[in-house]
Formats: C-alpha cells, sequence, structure tokens
C-alpha cells in the first residue's frame, strides 16, 4: 500500500522566480556579448517578470517579459495569454503608445489550436484552420485581427467590471485597427524555449562564450562561468525587496565587473557568515553612540563626540547604497564578530566596577577594536569577497555597530 507524504516539490511560483532571474541574468549576458550600448539595466518583479531598460543616444527602449514556466500548452483563450495581453496593454497605454516600448511572453511550452468553447460561441467569432496564436506571430492580421480583439475586449473589459480602477476600459473601446497592429506588433511571441537546467547550460555556454567586452579581451578559465551564474542571479535576489525601483535594477556594468575581477584574479567567493545575522540575539539596549560614551566618559569632548557621529552617519550612507546588501551584511558580521570578541576579553581583564573610561581610554579601545576588526577582514579576504577593507570605513562601521543595539562598553551587552 502506498503511504501519502508531503509533495515537497517545488510550487510553481518557485519555479517561475526562478526563470524570472535566470531570463534576465542572460538578458545582461546577450548585451555583454551584443557589446552595442553600455547602459542596460534589468530587474525582476518590476513592472513585469522581466524589465529591461537601454539607454541610447536617441532616447530610452523599454521591454516587459512575461515568463511562463507551464506543463500544458496555451491558445489564445487561456487565461495566462489573456493576463500577460492585458497587462501589456495597460503598460502600452501609460506610455502613451509610445514605439519604445517592447513586450515579449517566454515559455517552454508551445501553442496549440483553440477549440469550440461557451465563450467561442457567446462571441459570434469562427476559428480559423490555423491557431489564432501562430496567426498572430506570423503577423496574418487579415486573418486574426477581428477574432482575437473580440476575446480579448470581452476579457478586458469583464476583468475590470469587478475591479474599483476601470483601466483603459474606454480606450479599448475606440482604438483603430491600425493601433492595434502596432500593439500586437511590439509582443515577441517565444513559445517552445529552454526552461530549467537547459536555461541554465545555454546561459553558462553564453558567458564562456564571452571574449571580447567593450573592447576588452577575454580569456575565460575553465569553471569560472558557475560562479559569474551565481553571483548575477544573487544581484536580483538581494534588490527584490528594495521599495526605490531604481536601486532594484542591476547595469550590465556589474556583470562585467565580476568577470573582470574574477580573471584578473581579485574575485573570491561570498562569505556565507551573513547568515548569522539571523540566529544573532539582539540586546535590548536601545541607546545609540553618543548615550553609550557619554555613559561611560561623561567628560568625553563634545567636539570629538560630534565627529564621531558625522562619521557613523557617513559610514552608513555607504553601507546602505552599496549594491551587495549580502556581502555587506557579511562584512559587517566579521566587524562585530572581531569586536564583540576584544570587549568581552578586555571587560574580563579589568573586571572592576570601579573602573573609570577617561577620553583617551575610550578613543584607545576604539583603536584597538579596529586592529581587531582589520587584522580578521584581512586574514578572511584571502578566502572571501569583501565590500570594504579601507581604514576609514572599517572605523565608521565599527561607530555603526555601537550605533545599533548591538556594541556597547558594558560587560554584559556583549556576552558569548
Amino acid at each position: 500500500m502506498e503511504t501519502a507524504v508531503i509533495n515537497r516539490e517545488a510550487n510553481d511560483k518557485l519555479k517561475g522566480f526562478v526563470l524570472q532571474k535566470w531570463r534576465a541574468t542572460e538578458l545582461l549576458v546577450d548585451a555583454l556579448k551584443e557589446g552595442t550600448y553600455t547602459h542596460i539595466y534589468c530587474a525582476i518583479e518590476m513592472f513585469d517578470d522581466v524589465y529591461k531598460r537601454v539607454l541610447t543616444k536617441n532616447g530610452t527602449i523599454q521591454e516587459f517579459e512575461q515568463n511562463k514556466d507551464y506543463s500544458t500548452n496555451f491558445s489564445f483563450m487561456s487565461d495566462e495569454i489573456k493576463k500577460s495581453l492585458v497587462n501589456f496593454f495597460d503598460i502600452w497605454c501609460q506610455c502613451d503608445y509610445s514605439p519604445s516600448i517592447h513586450f515579449a511572453f517566454y515559455t517552454d511550452v508551445t501553442y496549440v489550436k483553440e477549440r469550440k468553447s461557451e465563450t467561442i460561441d457567446s462571441l459570434g467569432v469562427s476559428l480559423p484552420e490555423q491557431p489564432l496564436l501562430e496567426l498572430l506571430i506570423k503577423k496574418q492580421y487579415d486573418l486574426v485581427l477581428d477574432t482575437v480583439l473580440k476575446i480579448f475586449k470581452e476579457y478586458y473589459l469583464d476583468t475590470y467590471s469587478k475591479k474599483e480602477g476601470k483601466g483603459y476600459s474606454k480606450t479599448i473601446k475606440k482604438l483603430s485597427n491600425d493601433k492595434w497592429i502596432k500593439f500586437f506588433n511590439n509582443i515577441d511571441w517565444k513559445f517552445g524555449q529552454a526552461d530549467g537546467q537547459e536555461l541554465k547550460l545555454r546561459i553558462l555556454d553564453k558567458i564562456r562564450a564571452l571574449k571580447h567586452i567593450n573592447n576588452n579581451s577575454y580569456n575565460m578559465p575553465s569553471g569560472i562561468e558557475e560562479f559569474i551564474f551565481s553571483r548575477v542571479n544573487d544581484f536580483f535576489d538581494e534588490r527584490l525587496t528594495e521599495e526605490d525601483n531604481l536601486r532594484r535594477l542591476v547595469h550590465v556594468a556589474e556583470v562585467e565587473s565580476i568577470i573582470f575581477r574574477l580573471i584578473s584574479g581579485t574575485g573570491r567567493s561570498a562569505d556565507p557568515i551573513f547568515k548569522a545575522w539571523d540566529s544573532e540575539r539582539i540586546p535590548s539596549d536601545k541607546r545609540d553612540l553618543k548615550e553609550k560614551i557619554i555613559a561611560v566618559c561623561k567628560n568625553f569632548s563634545k567636539r570629538k563626540l560630534a565627529m564621531l557621529i558625522i562619521d557613523e552617519a557617513n559610514g552608513e550612507i555607504e553601507l546602505r547604497n552599496h549594491s551587495n546588501q549580502r556581502d555587506v551584511r557579511s562584512y559587517e558580521y566579521r566587524v562585530y564578530e572581531a569586536c564583540k570578541k576584544h570587549l568581552t576579553q578586555y571587560m574580563y581583564e579589568i573586571d572592576s566596577k570601579d573602573f573609570e573610561f577617561t577620553e583617551s581610554i575610550v578613543e584607545d579601545l576604539f583603536e584597538q577594536l579596529f586592529i581587531a576588526s582589520s587584522k580578521l577582514l584581512k586574514d578572511k579576504s584571502k578566502s572571501y569577497d569583501y565590500p570594504f577593507l579601507d581604514d576609514d570605513m572599517i572605523k565608521k562601521t565599527i561607530y555603526i555597530l555601537f550605533q545599533s543595539c548591538y556594541l556597547s562598553f558594558e560587560m554584559e551587552l556583549v556576552e558569548v
């Protein structure tokens, strides 16, 4: 007798998310290979599944792509086709029917002929011998336009009848056939495309084939393409939660930078220690940098304190604006790790409630924390890549950790 167990296979949403990242990665690699433009950006889950922006001397080209990882074939009557067209149409109208707007429907399955249905009968349309999608792909609008418009308009109006906003319901009723042809001409139907491991292998082959980028010649070492592929995917993961759309974009130059650093020998793997933040106990101390210093040294120079606060604020800006927040978290944790160990040992050695901090002792302790942090980062950088290794930023990061709740001069706040 078979035992029913929980289905732990990746669900459709997860598969679709992976497809989005891989397609965005492929578009950036293609851009490097073509070398036509230098200002190319991609993002996922921004306006559409995959968004691509190309800045040229003549203006901006925007591409919006729907990705569908499915096990069944599509017809024009499929909801996923009609939903995609609704999204494309809304974007096209929002952009005033701009010719610089392009759309793509990417899927691993193919298309099939429509079946007779109640919807088809109620609309009074007659189906041609060929699938409607095939005729759209071949741009045989004389055979297909009237039929697809009746189907699409009915679906669009029905969709918005159930929503508070009405979308472009008025517009859809009055567009000329010439406008509709321009709309459908802007759609690139990509059926029967690679997905899953087949798509990944295709991207890895394209990365291996990169020889000349922006007039630079590269000799791609064997095996390096896997790291490049993973690193570009990480970019999309890290920026997915950014509220500012501009910060969610990945620039093609970032891909080239990864390749250059690896080939030149300066690239190392990412430090996985960022995961340690998730298990780190957050102390209850909510004091800021100023309050923590004054708590142990009431006579600390106000001028020096003001400079520390400025350094902390500037460091915070540098940290939060770095493009790779996962690497930033690993870097921060390494500084925190070094400071925590040193502070614990320091407070253990003095072991006296009567000990009094002076201004010079506080400054010397900050210097000791810097030396400990710098030493650890220097050692770890032999194996891992960090976004900052300069003395100035390491010192600012220590102030940031004091500004937050993680570090303090008191023993109980740095217990292991």
